[in-house]
């Protein structure tokens, strides 16, 4: 529908000069009537082609902020899975659990997170349960290492999919002044 209306706009707009340029050269074009009548279809078509490209606009804002607050609250899940990924951790049957539910979220929200984000939050579960696996096969320390910074570079990567610009100052300041945590 868009394009036709375009199209309409164009053929009214270029009607519109080749008929003047026509008149111009017959020697008619001194008429203010005819000038007249050429000015209201040349200033509605453009009228008609601004409200058009407002209207696209507003839209395409619309949809940017709906997937914006989905996006915000997929990266919002991806982080609390994570961090109760990272607290079972090598622990088996707990680690198992988690990686399945990782698994199932994962099937019904990965597209709502930024590529870094999903491809990091996947790498992370897969490392999580690998890691048992290789546990449980006395394998080489390195993979083990290996598993376990794939799993805990995951959290950064999410929180750097949302990249919402700061709010103010307040945010840079600790939570527990003087302290590095409320255990301090």
């Amino acid at each position: 529908m868009g394009r036709r209306w375009i199209a309409v706009i164009l053929m009214i707009l270029i009607g519109a000069l080749v008929t003047y340029f026509i008149l111009v050269l017959l020697g008619i074009a001194g008429s203010d009537a005819l000038l007249g009548l050429l000015g209201v279809l040349i200033g509605g078509a453009l009228v008609e082609a601004s409200r058009y490209f407002a209207a696209e606009a507003d839209l395409r804002n619309q949809l940017r902020l709906a997937a914006l607050e989905k996006r915000l609250e997929a990266h919002q899940a991806a982080y609390t899975l994570w961090r109760r990924l990272m607290a079972n951790f090598g622990q088996g049957q707990k680690t198992s659990d988690v990686v399945m539910e990782c698994q199932d979220w994962w099937d019904r929200n990965c597209i709502y997170l930024d590529a870094e984000a999903r491809e990091a939050f996947l790498r992370a579960f897969h490392a999580a349960s690998d890691h048992d696996a290789y546990v449980a096969a006395h394998a080489d320390k390195t993979l083990l290492m290996d598993t376990m910074q794939t799993a805990v570079g995951a959290g950064d990567l999410i929180l750097k999919g949302v990249a919402l610009p700061s709010i103010g100052e307040i945010e840079s300041k600790p939570i527990w002044p003087g302290r590095k945590s409320p255990d301090a």
